[in-house]
């Protein structure tokens, strides 16, 4: 009798991983201090609430409760720019220049597209917003 020699099963040859190029996207890995793209919802409600407000001011739309309308609307902007500067640091700094800008603006050409309260309160909102985008910035960078 013949002995048979016993036969190892044939396997395929490894196949080679090919290495796919890295192509980075931009503030995917890293959530900047200064990006915009998180923060455009909240750019765009406060675009809409400064224009509906000169809108009605300009079209005399609900002329008797405008007075509560304007104290609304500043409410909202400064929520806006709080909750846009745990995502960015962008808001609060316009929100600043904007209201130094201003008051430049107020002493040297009488302009009154903003009284001086309302700037300072600006300039109060924006700096309250760095204060929480440093904030959280330093406790996220603590936990990593």
């Amino acid at each position: 009798m013949v002995k048979k020699a016993k036969s190892t099963p044939v396997t395929p040859p490894k196949k080679r991983r090919v290495r796919q190029p890295v192509v980075k996207k931009i503030g995917a890995s890293k959530r900047s201090l200064f990006s915009l793209r998180p923060v455009l919802p909240q750019l765009v409600a406060i675009a809409v609430c400064v224009g509906l407000y000169y809108a009605m001011i300009k079209f005399y739309l609900f002329f008797q409760w405008g007075f509560f309308i304007y104290y609304a609307i500043k409410l909202l902007i400064a929520f806006e720019i709080l909750s846009a500067a745990k995502r960015s640091l962008t808001p609060p700094l316009v929100a600043i220049v904007l209201g130094l800008a201003v008051l430049f603006t107020n002493c040297i050409t009488l302009n009154t597209l903003m009284d001086r309260d309302t700037a300072w309160q600006l300039c109060a909102v924006g700096l309250a917003g760095i204060l929480i985008a440093l904030f959280l910035e330093l406790r996220s960078r603590k936990t990593k």
